[in-house]
């Protein structure tokens, strides 16, 4: 088991149960170093079978109605009462209506404590060494762009690795990395004080996960020069309009560039630093 926090807090849920026996339902409501809590809902007519383990327990009855046997003694538990059964005490339920029992365990028990969260992907600039691997990506994203508008010569698709290359150097390029693979990218590109966003991809099986977000935001905070920023899609690619305008951006114009594509323009203004004058 890794290191458990120091403290930690635990908002009101109704997902996270796992069955951990018919009409038992478990849910590990917050763990320290050396203590885990657990709710537990009991469904009338279920038993929990006779077992033993090292951890010492201490259980509070929510609500509901319980025959426990702790030992060789039997307990008619109803609401209000608790209990504290030592280390290895052998100890069953039968749960007499539906119920909600609260449980302490000390140690932890490491099989209830909830999977590890997946590793988030790393957001950082690009290398010109990137430029193979972020090209191959752009072109498997930028089929979605092409089949929605019925144009394989849109840029992104035509672009050639030494302008890739040529941008990562000349611009600003983020890449989202996850075990050494480019997961998705997006680049950026300043004029006076105006930041040109464009190229955003993301792997088709990371997409609606927030990395695209993630990947705009971190140009928008590093292009510190910046005022304004200005991008266009498609004016078919609906789900790329929703993610820019849930970040803050706006439409402003739309452009016609051939009888099959219209690009929509859309921009955000960054907010005024203190002290700065409103003319």
């Amino acid at each position: 088991m890794g290191l458990a926090p120091l403290t930690m807090f635990t908002r009101s849920s109704s997902e996270g149960y796992v069955a951990a026996l018919p009409g038992i339902a478990r849910r590990t409501l917050c763990h320290g170093a050396n203590t885990l809590l657990t709710e537990f809902r009991l469904r009338g007519g279920c038993t929990l079978p006779a077992h033993r383990h090292p951890q010492e327990q201490t259980g509070y009855l929510v609500s509901g109605h319980l025959s426990l046997r702790i030992g060789d003694t039997e307990h008619d538990v109803r609401p209000g009462d608790s209990w504290c059964i030592a280390s290895n005490v052998e100890h069953q339920a039968v749960i007499l209506e539906d119920s909600v029992a609260l449980e302490v365990f000390a140690p932890v028990r490491e099989d209830y404590l909830p999977p590890a969260a997946p590793p988030e992907p790393v957001v950082g600039l690009a290398h010109p060494a990137d430029a193979e691997e972020i090209l191959a990506l752009q072109k498997l994203a930028y089929r979605r762009e092409a089949e929605l508008h019925d144009d394989w010569t849109i840029p992104p698709l035509v672009e050639t690795v030494d302008a890739m290359r040529a941008a990562i150097l000349q611009q600003i390029v983020f890449k989202a990395t996850l075990a050494g693979r480019i997961l998705g990218a997006v680049r950026g590109r300043l004029d006076d004080e105006t930041c040109h966003v464009g190229r955003l991809i993301v792997q088709p099986e990371f997409q609606r996960r927030g990395l695209g977000a993630r990947l705009v935001q971190a140009l928008e905070a590093h292009a510190t020069a910046a005022r304004r920023f200005e991008l266009f899609t498609g004016s078919r690619s609906a789900g790329n309009i929703r993610l820019y305008e849930r970040l803050g951006y706006r439409q402003f114009r739309t452009a016609p560039i051939s009888p099959k594509v219209t690009l929509v323009y859309l921009e955000k203004r960054r907010p005024p630093a203190a002290g700065d004058r409103a003319d």
